[in-house]
């Protein structure tokens, strides 16, 4: 019995065309990428795999014939599966564990703290390293967290740009706010997000990290946005409030809907036709600032 999915040739021809799109978008964001840097990944979050997702791209390192270095900040009471597998590789990987376990089991502040310098000092020796394609600073965060170690200090080593870390909310421009707030709400375990015009104000860099955290969201996020591109980059499903109190949902990006719009009214021309899609008070509003909509021929 032959479960296969039938296609007809409209949809595949929507889904070719598609696709057609999306590498053609892909293919010129490679094509840009070229400046050779350094890259900063931060694991986050409890009970996410953080550990895990570490070791599987040192597997891909090694087996890229790189080297890798791996500094334990907290982690040093036990021995770990982990270490076994990977010292199999030899001197291709540099293996430290500086930590003497959690805070609550040594019950020491100083000797916390001295434990989080010595691991810090060795992660710096590696970072200096060039033989070194991966480093991996096992539970920094928690070492920062406590105050073991000076965060501007580890931010302006990692070579990251100059950070207002204790700057106050009020004091920051639109766009800086606009960027602690999405990195507040996109770290946070949410299921569902309301993100309201959320790509105003926000640099270039800052928009393709917003898109990748979005494309990579586990949960359901639900964007208000006129950027038609940001859109096409991240829609799985439009809500589109089309006029005269019709909703249409459909499934696709803005671009999918558009090509899917025009086929169900019909381009909409500047002028009457345009008019006539407007509701009583937008009309109202183009007479009051003195907009004027040529009428057709």
């Amino acid at each position: 019995m032959n479960t296969t999915k039938s296609v007809d040739d409209t949809e595949a021809e929507r889904h070719r065309a598609k696709m057609a799109k999306r590498k053609a978008v892909q293919d010129a964001e490679v094509a840009e990428k070229t400046h050779e840097k350094g890259l900063l990944i931060v694991h986050t979050g409890a009970g996410k795999g953080k550990s895990t997702a570490a070791f599987g791209l040192a597997l891909r390192m090694l087996g890229r014939d790189h080297r890798v270095g791996v500094v334990q900040f907290i982690k040093g009471a036990w021995h770990s599966a982990e270490r076994d597998a990977l010292e199999k590789f030899g001197e291709q990987v540099s293996w430290h564990t500086m930590g003497e376990g959690f805070t609550w089991e040594t019950q020491d502040l100083q000797r916390d703290i001295a434990a989080a310098e010595r691991a810090w000092a060795k992660a710096q020796e590696l970072m200096a390293d060039p033989s070194f394609g991966l480093i991996i600073l096992d539970e920094l965060n928690v070492a920062l967290r406590y105050d073991y170690l000076p965060i501007a200090e580890v931010v302006e080593t990692l070579g990251l740009a100059a950070a207002r870390l204790d700057a106050e909310m009020p004091t920051l421009s639109g766009g800086q706010a606009a960027r602690v707030g999405l990195a507040a709400v996109l770290l946070s375990r949410f299921d569902v997000l309301l993100l309201d015009e959320p790509t105003n104000d926000l640099d270039v860099d800052t928009l393709r990290a917003l898109e990748d955290a979005l494309l990579s969201f586990a949960g359901c996020a639900v964007v208000i946005s006129h950027d038609r591109w940001f859109l096409d980059r991240i829609a799985t499903h439009m809500l589109a409030f089309e006029g005269d109190s019709h909703v249409e949902w459909f499934e696709g990006n803005y671009q999918d809907y558009e090509a899917d719009r025009k086929k169900r009214l019909g381009a909409l021309p500047l002028g009457g036709a345009l008019l006539g899609h407007l509701q009583p008070r937008q009309q109202r509003r183009i007479e009051q600032v003195g907009c004027h909509v040529a009428q057709p021929a």
